[in-house]
């Protein structure tokens, strides 16, 4: 069975801000095709799951770390591999490789959720059946809940169509946009939680705060105050 999964990616302009340094965005992009790739070949991607299962995958939680940001035109490697399954969640790990380094890595926590209902279905009423990756060691555990302060300036984002994927709620790289959007500095760290789902046309209030620790998110919708998201990074 393929344990792990590898996909080259080169760092293209696009990709890159003013500094000529990956964006954090696109990193998220980037780990999201790789997982879907092996997923695909693991025979539980989104479309196997959901025609046999009615189910798919929604990210829980996730933190990205980066040692150092790789610049446009850097060719890297991208590993991922799925964990054991817990009581809840399926976590997912990945490192990044340049030229033999390791630079970066992530560990996030995936649910199985019933498509037509939006309710968490548990591991062990799934019938998912992933590769055994005991042997393998991962570059984080797997993402801690997040406490974050709910002062600081006020932003206000529309979830748009662009925002969108296939599960009709913002994509979670789109998030990481949102986030860098309101950081003076590159991000080479970040952490969010995902709590509830964000839809098209849905306000959502960023509340941040910027220190010389880094970034606080507490992300809400705008109508009812409920909390949407929450992010850390630096």
């Amino acid at each position: 069975m393929n344990e792990t999964y590898k996909l080259n990616h080169v760092i293209v302009e696009a990709e890159c801000g003013e500094d000529g340094q990956w964006q954090m965005q696109y990193a998220f992009s980037a780990m999201e095709r790789a997982m879907n790739e092996h997923c695909l070949l693991l025979k539980c991607s989104r479309r196997d799951i959901l025609n046999s299962y009615g189910l798919v995958w929604m990210l829980a939680r996730i933190k990205v770390c980066f040692s150092r940001l790789p610049r446009e035109g850097e060719s890297i490697l991208i590993k991922t591999w799925p964990g054991a399954s817990g009581r809840v969640t399926y976590p997912r790990f990945v490192e990044f490789v340049s030229q033999g380094d390791l630079i970066g890595c992530s560990s996030s926590s995936w649910l199985a959720v019933d498509f037509q209902k939006r309710r968490l279905v548990l591991p062990n009423k799934c019938g998912i059946s992933l590769p055994d990756t005991s042997s393998l060691v991962p570059p984080l555990r797997e993402p801690d809940k997040l406490s974050v302060p709910e002062e600081g300036e006020r932003t206000i984002r529309i979830v748009e169509e662009n925002d969108l994927d296939l599960n009709a709620h913002m994509n979670n790289a789109r998030y990481a946009a949102w986030i860098g959007s309101l950081y003076s500095r590159p991000l080479h760290e970040l952490c969010i939680e995902y709590s509830q789902e964000a839809v098209k046309g849905q306000r959502i209030v960023m509340i941040h705060k910027e220190s010389e620790n880094g970034i606080t998110v507490s992300g809400k919708d705008a109508e009812n105050g409920a909390t949407v998201f929450k992010a850390k990074g630096k």
